[in-house]
């Protein structure tokens, strides 16, 4: 059997029942297939949902089809004591949901786990579309991932989604397994990244790339660094993590940073665009500082602006060279000063 198979789900009996069809082994399994689950009801999870375990080369997309919903979408709601979604192997997609109140046990024996709504597992790979995390937690143990948690060897994009700060004060809203790079692409995150190094559970350096308009609202731990691929909005101090922040490319890329929320970190790959210019270069925009009349570019490459309302200065590359280059500050049209 190929192609694509719909199944309509109005209940969390259904929705375990459809899962165990289509995993590895099931009655509906089949390679080389297409499985779509549209969610016509707002669903109360009282135990654990079943795992996916797809067959190599099938998908399954899940999605919100509630008429009584807004914009179609459909609730998972695990008040606080049943797990999400686990997607061991296979392709899924998740669009028009709203996941809250999902919540994971911890590891045991300094065995991190989690992703008390979404557990991407080593084989799988998993995309969220107008997607809303809230409330979500891990629990007891070594509690990290309280709403995504992605094992190394997994893939994450969380695409027009929405991941609200864990339901527990322990864990991370986003777990980073391993050296794991996840993508954020016109995404607002509220709660915080974290990765082994930043949460004390061995090796491992997560990072971020990011597409279209992604927001940072919360301190971070994750390590890896972050790359920009559009624009990046700084709204609380750390929320890029400690790594490196870096510009994909000096084509027109913007790094916003609020009022208060200069990072610390390295920022790489800001240079010139000259077929273009300034104007089409890269930008940064510091929001609600006034507008920057100077500057002063020290020899390992701090850039301390001067003639703001608040003095600060930027962690540039060392290994770059600015010598034939001139840093252009102009008014941001909003009471902050924009840097090319």
């Amino acid at each position: 059997m190929s192609g694509t198979i719909e199944f309509g789900i109005s209940s969390e009996a259904q929705l375990n029942a459809d899962i165990a069809a289509i995993d590895q082994g099931g009655t509906a399994a089949a390679a080389n297939t297409n499985y779509v689950f549209l969610l016509t009801a707002d669903l109360a999870i009282n135990s654990n949902i079943t795992a996916i375990n797809l067959i190599a080369g099938d998908t399954l997309t899940i999605t919100g089809d509630n008429v009584d919903g807004n914009s179609l979408s459909a609730t998972l709601d695990g008040g606080g004591t049943a797990r999400g979604l686990v997607v061991n192997s296979g392709s899924v997609t998740l669009n028009n949901l709203n996941l809250t109140a999902l919540s994971a046990p911890g590891g045991t024996g300094g065995v991190p786990n989690g992703g008390g709504a979404l557990y991407v597992g080593a084989g799988a790979s998993v995309t969220t579309t107008k997607v809303s995390f809230t409330g979500d937690s891990a629990r007891g143990g070594t509690a990290v991932g309280g709403a995504v948690f992605v094992a190394q060897g997994g893939s994450l994009t969380v695409a027009t989604s929405t991941v609200a700060g864990s339901g527990n004060t322990a864990g991370n809203a986003i777990f980073i397994q391993g050296n794991n790079n996840i993508i954020l692409n016109s995404a607002t995150i509220s709660g915080t990244i974290g990765d082994q190094i930043g949460s004390g559970l061995g090796s491992g350096a997560g990072s971020v790339t990011t597409q279209g308009a992604v927001t940072l609202t919360a301190v971070s731990q994750y390590t890896g660094g972050t790359t920009i691929n559009g624009t990046l909005t700084l709204a609380a101090p750390g929320a890029a993590g400690t790594g490196e922040i870096a510009f994909g490319a000096p084509t027109g890329d913007t790094l916003v940073i609020g009022a208060g929320d200069t990072p610390a970190n390295l920022i790489g790959g800001f240079v010139p665009n000259p077929a273009a210019g300034s104007v089409a270069s890269d930008i940064i925009d510091l929001q609600g500082i006034g507008l920057a009349t100077g500057y002063t570019l020290s020899a390992a490459n701090q850039l301390t602006l001067t003639g703001a309302n608040v003095p600060l200065t930027l962690n540039f590359d060392p290994a770059v060279s600015y010598a034939a280059d001139s840093f252009v500050l102009r008014s941001d049209g909003n009471g902050g000063t924009q840097i090319t």
